[in-house]
């Protein structure tokens, strides 16, 4: 049997740096890079509304420009076509408001970014080996 095909990933993440970082713990945990890295939430909405297929998983930055992560969770989860779409924060937000706002908005899993390289490469592996496990995905045509 073929394996399916890898996840898709959309990342919002506004920070340089933290964008390096999160495709370096990708590559660390032998995953593809995602398959796109957004700088704000408004970006997300712009190609899904140009008709851009939704990625398998989406990981979401609460403090983005524009519209915000928190927002984007809710707008996502009110459409029909995104409303099941898992959707993981990865923030710096350690505040108990910041998770229960998240969790009422609809995200999955609310993480907060650690500061240690070799935890923020365990966070990323368990994410990702998580989420390879609860999606299920198509078999690709033989």
């Amino acid at each position: 049997m073929t394996p399916p095909p890898p996840l898709t990933v959309w990342v919002v993440e506004d920070e340089a740096v933290d964008q390096w970082l999160i495709t370096a713990a990708f590559r660390q945990a032998g995953a593809p890079e995602p398959d796109r890295m957004l700088a704000t939430a408004d970006e997300v909405i712009e190609l899904l509304d140009a008709g851009e297929v939704a990625p398998d998983l989406m990981i979401v930055d609460l403090e983005t420009p524009g519209i915000g992560g928190i927002e984007l969770i809710r707008r996502l989860r009110a459409q029909e076509t995104t409303a099941m779409l898992p959707m993981v924060v990865l923030t710096s937000s350690e505040s108990e408001r910041d998770r229960l706002r998240s969790a009422a908005a609809g995200a999955n899993a609310y993480h907060v970014k650690p500061f240690d390289w070799q935890e923020f490469n365990r966070v990323i592996a368990a994410l990702l080996a998580y989420w390879e496990l609860a999606i299920p995905r198509r078999q690709p045509n033989r």
